[in-house]
């Protein structure tokens, strides 16, 4: 199993685009350096008022497929 460790900060107006359907995949760049995409759903239970601040860990299997996504840290 591998894990990617990331930032998000998403306000409010950006996860709109993701509501409406305009925008799907969710991109970032891991503490390492390598480029993380996966769909925006996966937010859903991190979303508050302010959008999404915080750092997060990806968990994902052998063939680079996500296995969990949960976060470390919230911050504003």
């Amino acid at each position: 199993m591998r894990t990617l460790r990331f930032r998000l900060r998403i306000p409010p107006e950006e996860l709109e685009q993701f509501y409406r359907g305009d925008v799907q995949m969710v991109r970032a760049m891991s503490d390492t350096g390598l480029r993380v995409a996966f769909n925006a759903r996966h937010l859903r239970p991190f979303v508050t008022m302010r959008g999404v601040h915080g750092r997060f860990v990806m968990e994902l299997d052998e063939e680079n497929r996500m296995l969990s996504l949960r976060q470390l840290e919230a911050f504003s």
